[in-house]
């Protein structure tokens, strides 16, 4: 009995945390995601979450994501979109321009998502305390409706990633992929076609 007490009193804690971070960090939200564990936002831009959007955040929920949390950290002007149906586990998210996640994704345990290079690529600019030193190339990150990413992999700036798709896991992925395909490796190479129902 007392077991059962303190998961509930666990979940009710969680549950109103996590509406708190949603509602001071102004994530806009179609219905209040189911969360297990505590998200973490950095939000100066545009959060926009869809409906039944089901989040993991920390190792107790799930062993494949080791003991990461799940983060969306969203620059000044930047936007992250994500649709209806989405599931993902203890990930980070990464949006200085715009990360798009269409309906019915799966991401898994670990994942990294980036929108940005996060330094210049010129040695001179990567200095600290230069002018340049936090300005980096940007491009827009697109995952596709039904998407399935594996745990692990690693996404990165101006990669879309087509309707049904599946990133196998601990993929860098650094190029777009077609849709109704299986990618993976490091970098992510073609490994078949999905045959459609």
């Amino acid at each position: 009995m007392n077991n059962l007490l303190l998961k509930i009193i666990n979940r009710t804690i969680n549950f109103v945390v996590n509406y708190i971070i949603l509602k001071t960090k102004k994530v806009k939200t179609n219905s209040i995601p189911k969360i297990k564990g505590i998200i973490r936002i950095n939000n100066m831009g545009s959060i926009n979450l869809g409906s039944k959007i089901y989040l993991i955040s920390g190792q107790k929920y799930n062993p494949i994501g080791g003991d990461s949390k799940l983060q969306f950290w969203v620059g000044k002007d930047a936007e992250l979109r994500i649709g209806d149906r989405v599931g993902i586990s203890n990930t980070s998210i990464v949006a200085f321009e715009k990360i798009i996640i269409e309906d019915d994704v799966l991401i898994g345990g670990g994942c990294k998502i980036y929108d940005t290079d996060f330094h210049p690529l010129e040695s001179k600019n990567r200095i600290i305390g230069h002018p340049n030193s936090f300005k980096s190339n940007k491009k827009e990150v697109r995952i596709c409706k039904g998407v399935f990413i594996g745990g692990h992999s690693i996404i990165l700036k101006g990669v879309t990633i087509g309707n049904n798709s599946i990133i196998g896991a601990g993929s860098v992925v650094s190029k777009n992929i077609p849709p109704n395909e299986i990618w993976g490796g490091n970098p992510a190479i073609f490994i078949k076609r999905i045959e459609s129902d």
